[in-house]
Parts: C-alpha cells; sequence; structure tokens
C-alpha cells in the first residue's frame, strides 16, 4: 500500500483533526494552513500494526489531495463544464478547483462524506466548522446543484 503513488503514511502533530476545516470567506486569516504529513523513514521497513504501536494516534494513512477529490467527487467534469481532468498523481492547485467548489464547500463535502449514510446535521456541520448556519445552507445548495449531495 505504502508504494503506490497516491498514498501518504506519515505523522501529524497531536490533536490535528481529521478534516482540515478551510477558514470561513471572513476570516482567511484567523486558521492556520492544512496540516502536511510529516513522511515517516522507516515506513516500508515495519508493519502497519508496527508503526501504529510506535506512532499511535499521530499515525495517518492518506490519499494525495488530487485522488481524494476525484474519490468523494466522482468526476472533476461533474463540478464544471470547462473544468480539465488533471493528473491524479499531483495536487490541485487552487486554479485547478472548480468555481462552485469553493474551499469551504469541499469542506462540508469532506465532512458529510466520512459519516457516509449516516449523515450530518446541518446545526453539527455548524458546530464542526465554526460556519455561519446560514452559509451552511448556501454551502449544502452549491453541493445539490452540483449533483455531490
Amino acid at each position: 500500500m505504502a508504494a503506490h503513488p497516491s498514498i501518504q503514511i506519515g505523522t501529524v502533530p497531536k490533536d490535528t483533526p481529521a478534516v482540515w476545516v478551510a477558514p470561513p470567506v471572513l476570516k482567511k486569516d484567523t486558521v492556520a494552513p492544512p496540516v502536511e504529513l510529516s513522511s515517516l523513514s522507516d515506513e516500508s521497513s515495519l508493519s502497519m500494526l508496527e508503526l501504529e504501536k510506535e506512532h499511535g494516534d499521530q499515525l495517518r494513512v492518506a490519499a494525495n489531495k488530487a485522488t481524494t477529490f476525484y474519490a468523494i467527487t466522482g468526476s472533476h467534469e461533474r463540478a464544471s463544464p470547462d473544468y480539465q481532468r488533471v493528473d491524479t498523481r499531483r495536487s490541485l492547485t487552487a486554479t485547478e478547483q472548480p468555481a462552485k467548489l469553493s474551499p469551504t464547500v469541499y469542506t462540508i463535502l469532506q465532512l458529510v462524506c466520512r459519516t457516509r449514510a449516516l449523515g450530518l446535521a446541518t446545526k453539527d456541520l455548524g458546530a464542526l466548522t465554526g460556519y455561519d448556519p446560514r452559509s451552511i445552507h448556501y454551502q449544502i445548495t452549491q453541493l445539490l446543484d452540483l449533483g455531490l449531495l
């Protein structure tokens, strides 16, 4: 698994949330950028159980950003008709994000996808993200318009 080019194994600082929450548009300067995984030098020589025992809750196995984006949206073209398919072996740049899929809308999509069939109440999204409830309604509408919810 670690040999796959879209999979990363590493650690994050203690108490790092499972999903990075994009800052609300009005509070851009108040939130730190997404946490990057710190690579492990011994990842190929140890089993997953050994890595988990050594690094505990800070161990993460993650797909790269482009692969995750493609997996939860289903298709880049569904988000915007003029959106060009990107190489899934590299991360998306800010200019490659579809216009309606802003960082805050994408955060909502990631959180909803993590709950799968259980779903997530709007008030819970507000508690998790700190977004204004009216803003969450708009973001959910954007995801519905894109066919992602």
